[in-house]
């Protein structure tokens, strides 16, 4: 699953019709088509079914599409913040995780962050700590991110549920 899947999935969701969205994203249907393919292979179940003559989601896919938002979400705040922090363009993204996301979430999400924004010079630095430690860090300001489990309500942390 790369950045582009979660993209041309997110569009097809918004605009229900594969010739529109692939028009929109300026690519050709049947690589629209493909890309979806691949995500719905990979994760074993179909995200949309036809309607008419177009599609809508699945309630996978309708359950799918949150997660993919809140990603989006996530990675286009913690690309705000590093420019905002480091004048535009370099800078270094803190980022703390628990251990079960280390093997394949985090790596797949920063490798694709790093090759959809290859303007900027970003680094990371990685932090892997439990839940507690990890909001701690997130309210000290020493982690930008934080990729956790959820826990009570925090009022000065913003919770994503992925």
């Amino acid at each position: 699953m790369n950045l582009n899947q979660l993209h041309y999935f997110s569009k097809l969701a918004e605009v229900e019709h594969y010739t529109k969205a692939a028009e929109e994203l300026k690519i050709s249907q049947p690589s629209l088509s493909h890309a979806i393919g691949s995500l719905e292979k990979e994760l074993g179940t179909r995200l949309f079914k036809k309607h008419g003559r177009g599609v809508v989601l699945t309630k996978y896919g309708k359950l799918f599409k949150e997660y993919v938002d809140n990603a989006r979400y996530s990675l286009d705040t913690g690309g705000k913040k590093v420019r905002t922090m480091t004048g535009q363009t370099e800078g270094v993204i803190e980022l703390a995780y628990i251990y079960t996301l280390g093997s394949v979430f985090v790596p797949q999400l920063v490798s694709d962050f790093l090759r959809t924004h290859e303007e900027l010079k970003v680094h990371f630095r990685f932090t892997v700590g439990n839940t507690s430690e990890i909001i701690q860090g997130l309210k000290e300001e020493r982690f930008d991110i934080g990729f956790c489990s959820m826990t009570e309500r925090e009022n000065d942390i913003h919770l994503m549920i992925a």
